[in-house]
């Protein structure tokens, strides 16, 4: 009966902008309650071993870990002003994942290995997608969105390539890594920022068949961007009136030129 529960995943439509534009629609699985209770409950009680484990690179499961990653990264700019933040954007991040990769970290951790034995039992399997209780396909390789545990084991997933990056820029050039789950920000001097942004996109594909999107993968920085800049890479700002003034939405807050948050926050 558990793992009848556990396979049946409804599939709802989440539009992620209020235009409700089908090229935002993202499908976010929700499980029966009794699993949900469950997995919330794991999830609560597993909190503080996540967190000494996550911290301080990934903010997901900290608490107030948003307000946090946005301070971080607006401080770290401000005090470095001729620093570049590369703002990481991977497609389809939660739903792409590698299962294998998940499991291979949790293991690896001790204070987390107790949770590997569930976590294979129950994404081993083929996960049927379920809506108006008719059966529609099944989910490949990544892990479900909505589900209460999907969080955790992503950024249990992706922290040591993200710790990896976090201390290749800290001794290189003093800079940092950050992460509110599958956003990243990686801050440091150019000629030391840019090749650490490479490497970190060929270690997450290997390792996790994960994607960097680099046309949404922004260049953050005060002035002109550096010489050395990749050219696929877009500058993170907006124009207006046909002047451009640098900035960029960091977990859902403005950071960078008086008025872009001005503009940005105009247009919300």
């Amino acid at each position: 009966w558990f793992y009848r529960a556990e396979a049946a995943i409804t599939t709802v439509p989440l539009f992620k902008t209020s235009q409700r534009q089908e090229a935002k629609l993202r499908p976010v699985g929700v499980a029966p309650s009794f699993i949900r209770t469950l997995e919330r409950r794991a999830t609560r009680e597993n909190r503080p071993a996540l967190q000494s484990y996550l911290e301080p690179q990934q903010l997901a499961m900290s608490q107030a870990g948003a307000h946090r990653l946005v301070h971080m990264v607006r401080m770290v700019m401000e005090e470095n002003p001729g620093w570049v933040c590369c703002k990481v954007d991977v497609e389809n991040a939660h739903s792409s994942i590698s299962r294998a990769g998940v499991l291979e970290t949790l293991e690896e951790v001790p204070d987390l290995r107790h949770m590997s034995w569930y976590f294979a039992s129950t994404m081993a399997a083929a996960t049927t997608l379920e809506t108006g209780g008719k059966e529609w396909g099944e989910a490949g390789d990544g892990l479900v969105q909505g589900k209460p545990s999907s969080m955790a084991y992503f950024c249990v997933g992706l922290q040591p390539e993200l710790r990896q990056v976090d201390g290749e820029l800290r001794e290189e050039g003093g800079g940092a890594a950050r992460g509110g789950a599958d956003d990243c920000y990686l801050m440091g001097p150019p000629e030391v920022a840019f090749p650490a942004l490479e490497r970190f996109k060929n270690r997450i594909r290997e390792r996790l068949s994960l994607k960097l999107q680099r046309e949404k993968t922004e260049v953050y920085c005060q002035g002109d961007l550096p010489a050395n800049t990749p050219p696929d890479l877009p500058r993170a700002g907006v124009i207006v009136e046909g002047v451009f003034y640098p900035g960029m939405e960091v977990y859902g807050v403005a950071v960078g030129h008086r008025s872009y948050v001005q503009h940005w926050l105009g247009e919300k």
